[in-house]
């Protein structure tokens, strides 16, 4: 057994996890597409104090942000299959919902983190500004 690093197995290794750089990116890029301005109205809603869209933007920010992620993906990937099955069961729509992809579920999951994390940020910055500046 030789000591020191193995560089051949290292550079293999880092040539397959680049090969997933494309698909974090685009999960990356479709989260903050989404997330933006979802994340801006409800930061509106929070520094606005909307009865109702404040409590439920809160309660959302909480249960999010305080989820581990890969809670959140395990629970996206394995309840939204189940809803949607009986949902198109419900209004007999032939679909066989197992067969979509799951970059979709990053979409939803990436998405449902990135806008909890920027409703804070977008909050947080707004109320930075003295209400006076222009």
């Amino acid at each position: 057994m030789s000591e020191g690093l193995d560089w051949g197995f290292l550079l293999k290794t880092f040539f397959i996890a680049l090969s997933g750089a494309p698909t974090a990116l685009a999960i990356t890029v479709v989260a903050l597409l989404i997330a933006a301005p979802l994340g801006f109205f409800g930061a509106l809603t929070r520094i606005n104090r909307i009865p109702v869209l404040h409590r439920l933007a809160q309660i959302y920010v909480s249960f999010v942000r305080g989820t581990p992620i890969i809670v959140q993906i395990f629970i996206i990937y394995s309840s939204v299959p189940l809803l949607l099955t009986a949902l198109f069961a419900k209004f007999h729509i032939q679909a066989d919902i197992y067969k979509v992809n799951p970059i979709w579920y990053a979409f939803i999951v990436f998405s449902l983190y990135t806008t909890a994390t920027l409703i804070e940020v977008f909050r947080s910055a707004i109320n930075t500004v003295n209400k006076g500046a222009t």
